[in-house]
């Protein structure tokens, strides 16, 4: 899952960072070429930022739920057996 999003967010970002220059380039081809730096490797450095900051925040959500369940089903416990007495 984590490639596959990577994967999607590493299209969006070259397309969104290289479209202009793309446009540009097809009407005038005397345009420079555009440097690695900039045409692949920061669209792709940011998809990976990105990749993990939401993978991160997915993974502390989930943990959150789990302690959230966890604390539920200790008070139900606890609640329940005291109930009885």
């Amino acid at each position: 899952m984590i490639i596959a999003s990577f994967l999607v967010y590493s299209i969006i970002f070259l397309t969104i960072f290289n479209y202009s220059y793309l446009k540009e380039k097809k009407e005038n081809p005397n345009i420079p070429k555009k440097p690695i730096s900039k045409a692949f490797w920061f669209p792709v450095s940011l998809a990976l930022a990105f990749t993990i900051i939401v993978d991160a925040m997915k993974f502390f959500f989930i943990f959150n739920i789990i302690i959230f369940l966890v604390v539920g089903v200790v008070l139900y416990w606890l609640f329940n057996f005291y109930s009885k007495r």
